[in-house]
Order: structure tokens, then C-alpha cells, then sequence
């Protein structure tokens, strides 16, 4: 299981800006930094087309994407629209790939589920010789889409990517996402080394640290809490044990 991730713009590419200051080139950074975190924790292989704020031409993320072998590539942008009130998530795919909307249908659905944002559906665009129009998505040598997580141009959207908790949670959403088209079961993901555990609201980790450093899987560790009588949850928003 591999994915590339495209953080789109960057570099001398600083133009698509909100009203108030959101940089999509920073912003669309971020959110594939915790992506990329939580994937690699998942075992999931991944490659960036970039990690840091710098310039990469389009022909430059092609070949990176290609030459990674990637099995699907995500671009990641925040929308933007002449009218203001334009808002929600939505998502480009090519004409030709059935994995392509498969793919783009789970991040569009679990974004809009997960972040109650309008869902705006999956969408293809067409270039005047009938190939696809968007550049990222005819080139790849894979199935490939564009995810625009909201819009930067909408106040209040944009309010919400000036947020970390708001891109963390894009993160965790198009990471879900990224787990249902590899067909993995999320709740059965190891858990990450520095999680913390609490029992009874009361923090244990440095109890349990040694075996959590391990990355005892959730399966394994949830009979034992049972069999004492214990309820077990695992939260991989935060990286969390409540054990009661």
C-alpha cells in the first residue's frame, strides 16, 4: 500500500489566498503533513510531491509520482469561487478510471460526514480534445484526484483552515478515506508509540508506556480490559487509551 501525496502550490506559488489571510500553499502543507504522519503510523508507504514550502512544477510532481510507483496519488487544495458563499468539499477524478471515483467518493463523503461540510459530490472536467483537463490527474501514471477541502474564498470556512484542530481533523478524515479504498480496518490499526492512556480520567501512561511503545494492536489488547471487567476505547483522533 503506497499513496502519493501532492500538496498543491508552494513555493513562488503563494497567490490563492482567503480574505483574511489563509495561504493555501501553507495551509494544503499542513494538512498533508499530519496525513503523512498518520498513514506512516498505519503502515501505509507514502511519498510527497513536496514537505516543505518550495517550488515544484507540475512536470516535476509527475515525475516524483510516477517514479514512486504510488498505487493512488491525492492532490490536496482548498477551493476557491468569485461568489463568497461557495463552500463545501468536493473532489476531481479523471474521466477514464473507475479506482479514481472509488477513491474520490470515500474522501468526499467522509470530509462532508466527518467535518459537516456541504458535499458538493465528485466531479470529472473535460479539456477541449476530450482528454482530462486537470494536469495532475492525465499524467499520473496512476489513479489520481484532486480533493478541495473547502473554500478558502468563504469567511467562514476560511476561519476554519486558519485552525490546526480543523486541519488535524482533515487529515484524520482523508486518512480514513485512505483506509476504506485499501480495504483496512481502521479500529484494528496499531497504536501509535507516545499515545497516552487514561483509566478512569486518570492519566497511566507512564505505567503502560513500555508495552504502548510496542504498538500493541487495538485487537489484542481489548479481550485482556474485557476479561478484567474493563471498557476499552481507543480514540486515533487523539492518540488516546480511556480505559474505565
Amino acid at each position: 500500500m503506497h499513496i502519493c501525496i501532492d500538496p498543491g502550490h508552494g513555493g513562488s506559488d503563494r497567490y490563492n489566498r482567503g480574505p483574511t489571510g489563509y495561504i493555501e500553499a501553507d495551509g494544503v502543507l499542513d494538512i498533508a503533513l499530519r496525513l503523512s504522519y498518520k498513514l506512516q503510523q498505519a503502515g501505509i508507504k507514502v511519498t510527497m510531491t513536496r514537505d516543505t514550502d518550495k517550488t515544484v512544477t507540475p512536470v516535476q510532481r509527475i515525475a516524483i509520482a510516477n517514479k514512486s510507483g504510488a498505487d493512488a496519488l491525492i492532490s490536496i487544495h482548498t477551493n476557491a469561487a468569485t461568489n463568497p458563499q461557495a463552500n463545501g468539499v468536493e473532489a476531481f477524478y479523471s474521466l477514464f478510471t473507475t479506482t479514481g471515483n472509488k477513491l474520490a467518493s470515500y474522501l468526499v463523503n467522509q470530509i462532508s460526514l466527518d467535518l459537516k461540510l456541504r458535499n458538493r459530490g465528485i466531479k470529472t472536467r473535460k479539456a477541449s480534445n476530450g482528454r482530462d483537463y486537470y494536469y495532475i490527474i492525465r499524467e499520473t501514471s496512476m489513479p489520481a484526484v484532486i480533493i478541495e477541502c473547502a473554500f478558502h474564498t468563504n469567511v467562514r470556512e476560511e476561519a476554519l483552515l486558519k485552525q490546526a484542530d480543523f486541519r488535524q481533523q482533515l487529515a484524520d478524515s482523508i486518512a480514513k478515506a485512505v483506509f476504506k479504498y485499501f480495504g483496512i480496518n481502521e479500529s484494528q490499526q496499531p497504536i501509535r508509540p507516545g499515545v497516552k492512556v487514561y483509566y478512569n480520567g486518570r492519566d497511566i501512561t507512564a505505567q503502560v508506556q513500555p508495552q504502548v511503545a510496542n504498538n500493541i494492536a487495538k485487537a489484542s489488547i481489548e479481550p485482556l480490559v474485557t476479561i478484567l471487567g474493563h471498557k476499552y476505547k481507543y480514540v486515533s483522533s487523539a492518540n488516546r487509551i480511556d480505559i474505565s
